[in-house]
Order: structure tokens, then sequence, then C-alpha cells
């Protein structure tokens, strides 16, 4: 396989990209436009070199991106995460959501009830956790809890005796931990995925 020029290089991470998100190859114009291209005949050799290279194949009419170029990252999804009264950790594998840009050890928990639903997490959504041990004020964690390790999704609050984890819904009371021998941090939600 042969190397790509600069400009390749940048026209293909974009094809890549976008075939990734929002799933589909974009335009001649598209990529024009991108890269500030005037021509359409420009973007169509630049297109050709790539598919000579090995770099994209044609289906058809259609060019596509080849399968081994295409970057393959996925997070374990562990179980379910009460958004409610804590629950019972779940320590069965639930499958795989494939995200990028994310550290290495970033995993993700199925949310099961309504305590978040004022900061936008519905149950069955998932949030997406970077492990972490420590919190800001008000950063939404996912925390384990009790003697039965139950594991809770919440706002992280510091308070006079010690920490309190803050729904996002008037109808539930915040779990205080000031005693709680067992209480520590799973890490910090940094996202929410949720199937339609």
């Amino acid at each position: 396989m042969k190397d790509l020029t600069s400009k390749q290089q940048a026209i293909f991470d974009y094809i890549v990209d976008r075939v990734d998100n929002p799933g589909r190859f974009p335009s001649y114009r598209e990529i024009g436009r991108k890269f500030h291209l005037r021509s359409v005949a420009t973007v169509a050799q630049h297109l050709k070199a790539l598919e000579e290279k090995g770099f994209l194949i044609r289906e058809g009419r259609q060019l596509n991106v080849p399968d081994g170029f295409r970057p393959k990252r996925g997070i374990s999804v562990l179980g379910l995460v009460q958004a409610g009264e804590p629950l019972a950790a779940e320590a069965n594998f639930d499958g795989e959501l494939r995200l990028e840009d994310l550290g290495n050890d970033t995993f993700a928990v199925r949310v099961k009830g309504d305590s978040m639903i004022e900061a936008g997490i519905f149950e069955g959504d998932y949030v997406i956790v970077e492990p972490r041990e420590t919190a800001s004020e008000g950063e939404m964690v996912v925390a384990v809890v009790g003697e039965d390790q139950s594991v809770t999704v919440k706002y992280f609050h510091r308070s006079v005796d010690g920490v309190e984890l803050r729904p996002a819904n008037e109808s539930y009371n915040p779990i205080r931990v000031a005693n709680d021998p067992y209480f520590r941090l799973a890490g910090r939600v940094v996202g929410v995925l949720r199937k339609i």
C-alpha cells in the first residue's frame, strides 16, 4: 500500500470520520468545501488516488472505507446503575458500546430508575463513566454505597459531615454517606447514550 500525501491523508481522515459519524460517505461537494477545493474534478482526482492506493474501495458506483481502516473501539457495559434508590450492583457483562476518543478504562452502565430525569437521564439510558476515586463539587458520579455495595448515579457534593449524593428529581432525597465505610466513587459521568 502506497503512502498518502498530506492532503490525501486529511481527506481520508475526514471521510473515515464522516462514514462513522453520521454514518454516510460525504459528497464530492462536501469534501470540496471542507478542503477549499473549487473543482469537483479535483476532489475526484484525490478520491481516485485514495482508491488506487487501497484506502477506498468501490462497491458498485459507491466508494467506501474498507473495514480495516475504520477505528474499532468499544466500551464494556457492566450492568445496571440505579437512578432512584440504590440497587445491588449487577456485575454481569451487558454488551459493548462503540465509542471513539475515550480512555481505555472507560465503561458504561445502564440506568434503572428516574432520580436523574431533570438532568436528562432516563431509565434505559447508558451513562459513560471515566473511572476516578475523587470528584469535584457538583460533578455527576457513579458511586458505590452501603454494605450491599449498591451502585447509584448522582451529583457529588461535600457537606459538613461528609459527602452527599444528590438526585436530579425532587421526588428523591439525597443520600448522605458521612459514615459509610463502603462508600467509594466508581467514576465520573462523562456522557450519556440513549438508544432510540
